[in-house]
């Protein structure tokens, strides 16, 4: 409700604010919030992704060695903080039929969400402190900690099994989660999160009908969600893993990205059935997508080799003219 949110706000700049007066506080709200049941998980989920955005934002005018010094005991919590929204997913039944509802599960997501994204925010206002980005197998340590939020909970979402929002708020997950990969995706804290994750939105969109979109394509799906959003949600996450140098080196994963994208781009286009607008909709998302591998694919000017994946590539420039010719013909 818009009313806890405001609170929640207020609280979170309030923590930060009194932080001299009250060091403890952010460890004290989890103590009091997280034990109120499967039925009061919202005020915590609230605070969390409150904490997770209020201290980072530039409209909070405290002073900097205060807002640096909160900063730094706030990352320390970090395993904490995301310990407490995995015990919330857990909560919620974790996509297996629990009691918390899908608007709970929905909250833990974009929550996780959120703490994924303030990673960035404690490089950056913490500069000086260099801490490492790169934990277990070249990922986050952070992934690591939320390993309960994104299987199976996030999993079923990706899968549509908990209905479009969601799915949407799986997305979201993931598109926050794939810049923490450094490297390898398919191991240490990637691989159990953000790789299952991934491969869970590449079986939803296998099960995208071709062709038409029509009454029959849309009963195909699951929570008979509408197939123009789900693929308007599916080329979010495939512009988000085309632009991860991790997602397109990850040989279980490529091929299915490259596939998805194949049939996403038949979907989007003149004979898919759906929204056909090469500048702002469908099919014009769908291009902005595909710039990203044709980028990291195409060899050096200089060379006429394979590109930076390993993989064999034309002319250089080749690539990236084919794709603007097919979005010239669709016009």
């Amino acid at each position: 409700p818009p009313v806890l949110r405001q609170l929640c706000v207020a609280l979170a700049r309030l923590a930060v604010q009194l932080f001299d007066v009250w060091p403890d506080g952010v460890e004290r709200l989890l103590q009091q919030l997280g034990g109120g049941g499967v039925g009061n998980l919202s005020p915590l989920l609230e605070v969390l992704q409150a904490l997770a955005e209020e201290p980072f934002s530039r409209r909070l005018l405290v002073d900097g060695s205060l807002r640096s010094r909160f900063l730094l005991a706030l990352r320390d919590m970090v395993p904490a903080i995301l310990s407490a929204i995995g015990a919330a997913a857990a909560a919620t039944g974790g996509g297996c039929g629990g009691g918390g509802g899908a608007g709970a599960s929905v909250a833990a997501l974009r929550c996780g969400a959120a703490w994924l994204k303030a990673q960035a925010g404690f490089e950056e206002w913490l500069p000086m402190v260099g801490f490492g980005s790169a934990g277990l197998g070249g990922s986050h340590p952070a992934l690591a900690a939320s390993v309960s939020l994104f299987v199976p909970l996030g999993a079923a979402s990706a899968r549509l099994e908990l209905g479009s929002e969601a799915f949407e708020a799986a997305a979201s997950l993931l598109e926050a989660a794939l810049p923490l990969v450094a490297s390898d995706l398919a191991a240490g804290g990637a691989g159990a999160t953000v790789a299952p994750l991934l491969a869970a939105f590449m079986e939803t969109c296998a099960r995208l009908p071709e062709g038409s979109g029509g009454a029959g394509a849309q009963a195909s799906l699951e929570q008979h969600a509408d197939v123009a959003d789900v693929v308007g949600v599916l080329l979010s996450v495939l512009h988000a893993a085309f632009s991860s140098t991790a997602a397109l080196a990850c040989d279980s994963l490529r091929p299915k990205l490259l596939a998805a994208g194949s049939r996403l781009l038949l979907l989007s286009g003149v004979r898919g059935g759906l929204e056909v607008d090469c500048e702002g909709g469908l099919l014009g998302r769908c291009f902005d997508a595909w710039e990203a591998p044709i980028a990291a694919f195409r060899p050096d000017e200089s060379c006429d080799g394979p590109g930076p994946m390993g993989l064999p590539t034309g002319p250089p420039g080749a690539a990236a003219g084919a794709v603007e010719e097919r979005r010239w013909a669709a016009r």
